[in-house]
């Protein structure tokens, strides 16, 4: 079973700027769930998310994925 994401209310001094990102209306959709269910906002969301991505990311090269 793979590891849960916890999502926390974090209390940020700042703000490094952001970028405009892109994804399907469904995942809007779910990120909006969240939002409603956790009064986090949907940028922290998805930083939280991202960031859980990137730690935990395995890169296979798609030669090795068929063997």
């Amino acid at each position: 079973m793979t590891e849960k994401l916890v999502l926390r209310k974090q209390h940020l001094n700042g703000n490094n700027g952001t970028k405009p990102i892109f994804v399907d209306v469904s995942i809007l959709d779910s990120i909006r769930e969240i939002k409603e269910e956790t009064g986090i906002p949907m940028r922290r969301i998805v930083e939280q998310f991202l960031c859980y991505a990137m730690k935990n990311v395995q890169i296979v090269d798609e030669e090795e994925g068929d063997q």
